[in-house]
């Protein structure tokens, strides 16, 4: 499936205004203690903080979602650094579902961090999702 990361950002900044809603993004600021709390809240609780300690520490890219300074949203770029991407964790809490934030937090890891790679496979909702790019 192609897709166009501009009018993507454009299509998100309009949903923003008419939502209402002061969206921030971090990059790469994705603590331990914070994915276990999201894990948590989305009812997943089976991570121990050694395993997301070690995760956090050997992932290659994060973006964290927050709405009025509370995080309601992550997603991280595992692989190997040359072959092999994967954004893992597109987790986003129910209330905030629906509004494109998860979509948004995509688009930007490819956008500020794989600018030269041509595919992309990601698990959102448990279901595996592709990207192409030419």
């Amino acid at each position: 499936m192609r897709f166009d990361f501009e009018i993507a950002e454009n299509a998100l900044h309009i949903l923003e205004e008419r939502l209402g809603m002061n969206i921030e993004y971090r990059e790469n600021t994705l603590t331990a203690e914070e994915y276990l709390v999201i894990e948590r809240q989305m009812g997943d609780p089976m991570t121990t903080k050694e395993q997301a300690e070690r995760a956090i520490a050997h992932q290659l890219f994060s973006i964290t979602a927050l709405v009025d300074n509370q995080m309601v949203g992550i997603a991280r770029l595992i692989g190997d650094g040359a072959i092999y991407w994967y954004i893992n964790d597109v987790w986003v809490l129910p209330q905030y579902q629906g509004k494109g934030i998860g979509s948004s937090m995509v688009q930007r890891e490819k956008r500020d961090s794989m600018k030269d790679w041509d595919f992309l496979s990601a698990q959102v909702n448990g279901k595996v999702q592709e990207w192409s790019w030419s």
